[in-house]
């Protein structure tokens, strides 16, 4: 009877390793929550694996006195199936087994027919062998056992000391503001528009689609028309903009640490750590202030900056940890996850529509990226207006998704389909309010603005989302180009660059700038002689789509990879 308790504890705790995945201190997930998992996620965690613990080992006390052959051979099935189960949420945690990163890997062909013999060989070896392969799958349960006690153990103290264990958490401390020096870098503002795509916003723009600040702006800029992104998603593009390397791999560990890989070296380098234009800017004794969204400015680049703001993106999977969830649907977004580690039942979309039943999740993206953006909005007001930085460093979620804006009605909307399109319109309608601040206390004048976006529009990811008619024009995957526009202090008239360049150079420039060796006048040489193209690096997620970058760009002229 022990035994089987035994088994029945070490199934149900592995089958929770998602959840503790997301719980425990140091869960990789906690780097995109800027509140940690509450005191009651850990208590419903432990309750629920005790609670599946005596259902396991009840099942395996009936079966082992029914005489009925059937039901011993159904048990069997649904122990072993329980177990591969909990082997499948185990390799779901290691970004190194996506099936997609595998995919890529090994090829489309290769891979069906890797799976395809798996699948073949593990039917015959079940056919063949079923009591041998049930006996061991226990044997394997019982290796498993010492992690329970060792889970629940970290679990509990991590719920009577929680301040202490989450304490990396807590944003800042900040470094101390240095004083006005005569030798202070030039202010420069720096705006990153996420996925703002060029060949939509200057290009290839719809006809009733009107960017009346994008375009002043351009017509007293430096604008290039073949800049291309340092990768295609933010997860790897924004270390790649604050570090001026490109980052080819990321795997968030904790709160506080992103760990990086290097795409020319290949060495590996915590984000945290690593020199970026905060902390050079602040060694050349000007001050840095940061607002941004989905990685934790405030936690990782905090002692360089004397001011900073960030929200997290409860868009994605940390929606499951949306701050103030009841104690029942947290519970249930915890059950809905290890049911998702089954095959059939991720196929069917239990997880997401138990998750979408909680109060949280009914408030809808739509809502929650209104109120995000309305935060990170106030905050680089507020930073604007006190002129709290000379090197200010605006991370905004617009144009992407979720869309949220309706331009006809200049409204934010919390329900109903808006387009990619809507919210370019409160891009541009942002620009013109942070304009009319930065004029008001005389930095747009005095300052440098450069404005880009960390990757372009990715059709590919958002098609299940579009509204039909004009966001069906919007369908390109060939083209990779962002923004990349920089008005000097008085400038009035526009320079354009032709040449490609990634803009992994940008940390470069913006030193450059506030040092005085890059101005209006020698932009483009500074360009010339700084500038490389280096394609964009599509990440994990496959944000290329079918399309990849090219491996050498032309000398001019729209890029269309082959």
């Amino acid at each position: 009877m022990l035994r089987h308790l035994a088994i029945a504890s070490s199934l149900a705790n592995l089958l929770y390793l998602p959840v503790w995945g997301q719980l425990l201190p140091g869960a990789p997930l906690h780097y995109f929550m800027q509140e940690p998992p509450p005191r009651g996620a850990l208590f419903t965690a432990i309750a629920e694996v005790a609670v599946l613990t005596l259902i396991f080992w009840g099942g395996a006390v009936v079966a082992r006195r029914s005489r009925s052959p059937w039901v011993k051979t159904a048990a069997s099935f649904l122990f072993v199936t329980a177990v591969l189960a909990a082997a499948n949420g185990f390799r779901r945690q290691m970004p190194q087994l996506n099936l997609r990163s595998v995919m890529m890997l090994t090829g489309r062909p290769a891979f069906l027919v890797l799976a395809a013999l798996l699948g073949l060989g593990a039917i015959f070896v079940a056919l063949r062998w079923w009591p041998r392969v049930v006996r061991a799958t226990a044997v394997v349960m019982l290796i498993f056992f010492p992690f329970v006690p060792f889970t629940l153990v970290r679990a509990s103290w991590a719920m009577v000391n929680y301040g202490e264990s989450y304490a990396d958490f807590a944003d800042g401390p900040y470094a101390p503001k240095q004083p006005a020096s005569a030798t202070a870098p030039k202010p420069v503002v720096m705006i990153i528009f996420d996925e703002l795509d060029y060949h939509i916003a200057f290009e290839n723009r719809p006809p009733g689609l009107e960017l009346p600040e994008l375009d002043r702006l351009a017509a007293q800029s430096v604008r290039t028309t073949q800049a291309y992104p340092p990768a295609g998603e933010t997860l790897l593009s924004i270390p790649a903009l604050v570090t001026g390397r490109r980052i080819s791999a990321a795997q968030a560990i904790g709160p506080r640490q992103l760990q990086t890989t290097l795409a020319d070296s290949k060495q590996i380098e915590m984000l945290n750590g690593a020199p970026t234009m905060f902390s050079a800017w602040r060694a050349a004794g000007g001050n840095a202030v940061a607002v941004g969204f989905l990685h934790p400015y405030c936690r990782v680049f905090n002692e360089s900056l004397v001011d900073c703001a960030w929200v997290a993106d409860y868009a994605g999977q940390s929606r499951e940890h949306v701050p103030g969830l009841t104690m029942a649907e947290t519970a249930t977004i915890q059950a809905a996850q290890v049911l998702d580690a089954f095959p059939l039942v991720g196929r069917l979309g239990v997880r997401r529509m138990l998750v979408d039943r909680t109060k949280a999740a009914r408030r809808g993206r739509q809502g929650r990226g209104v109120k995000r953006f309305e935060y990170l909005l106030g905050e680089s007001k507020r930073i604007l207006e006190q002129r709290a930085g000379d090197l200010t460093y605006l991370h905004l979620p617009v144009p992407h998704w979720p869309f949220f804006f309706d331009r006809a009605q200049g409204t934010y909307v919390s329900q109903g389909q808006r387009t990619y399109l809507d919210n370019l319109a409160l891009m541009d309608r942002t620009l013109g309010e942070l304009r009319q601040i930065m004029e008001r206390s005389g930095a747009w004048d005095a300052s440098t603005v450069l404005i880009t976006a960390d990757h372009w529009f990715r059709f590919n990811m958002w098609k299940p989302w579009k509204s039909r008619g004009e966001s069906a024009a919007l369908g390109r995957d060939t083209d990779f180009r962002v923004p990349l526009l920089v008005k000097f202090p008085g400038q009035t008239s526009a320079q354009v660059y032709e040449k490609p360049l990634n803009t992994v150079l940008i940390p470069d420039l913006v030193a450059a700038i506030g040092a005085g060796r890059a101005t209006e006048v020698n932009a483009a040489a500074w360009l010339d002689e700084r500038g490389s193209y280096a394609p964009p690096i599509c990440g994990r997620n496959s944000a290329c789509g079918a399309q990849r970058p090219p491996k050498a760009a032309p000398a001019g002229g729209a890029q269309k990879p082959s």
